[in-house]
């Protein structure tokens, strides 16, 4: 059974989609060496690098190394992507110095649950998946570090122009 969604907000898509696709690229080209690119805007996977497949999700609410609770929480509608064997579930922190790791199939494991949030007071259902199945990868000191700010800034300006 699916539950109720969120409904879609440009205003949170423009501000928080670029921080998180741009936070897993960095993760794996410093921790992996490997280069991805971020997919283009078909309600697919976020980011991809050969037959890998990674979805990607900023959390302002997020600061510093340390997951404040004992869950972390998927959106049941990304339950298809996740299914994908090469799928991995991305969470990074405010300011894009930290990034939480899952395996999709793992995410999967754990019974979506009914829990309210600030968007949707009831109904919306998440994978509630405990903090010890994720992998914390630190991002802040990598060179060169990503002026998020910048980089959504000329993203939003380029949009049309820019190739993804």
């Amino acid at each position: 059974m699916i539950g109720v969604r969120k409904k879609f907000s440009k205003k949170l898509y423009d501000k928080h989609d670029l921080p998180g696709k741009l936070a897993v690229i960095k993760f794996l080209k410093l921790y992996f060496n490997i280069d991805a690119e971020i997919r283009k805007e078909d309600y697919g996977s976020d980011v991809v690098a050969g037959n890998k497949r990674y979805e990607a999700t900023h959390r302002p609410e997020w600061f510093g190394p340390n997951f404040s609770f004992p869950t972390v929480h998927v959106p049941e509608r990304v339950e298809e992507k996740l299914r994908y064997k090469g799928c991995w579930y991305c969470t990074v922190n405010a300011d894009s110095s930290y990034i939480l790791i899952c395996y999709g199939p793992t995410v999967l494991l754990y019974p979506p649950k009914e829990s309210s949030n600030r968007f949707v007071a009831s109904g919306e259902r998440f994978f509630d998946v405990p903090i010890d199945e994720w992998k914390l990868y630190k991002l802040k000191d990598s060179p060169p570090p990503i002026d998020i700010d910048k980089e959504i800034e000329e993203f939003i300006k380029n949009k049309e122009k820019v190739q993804i």
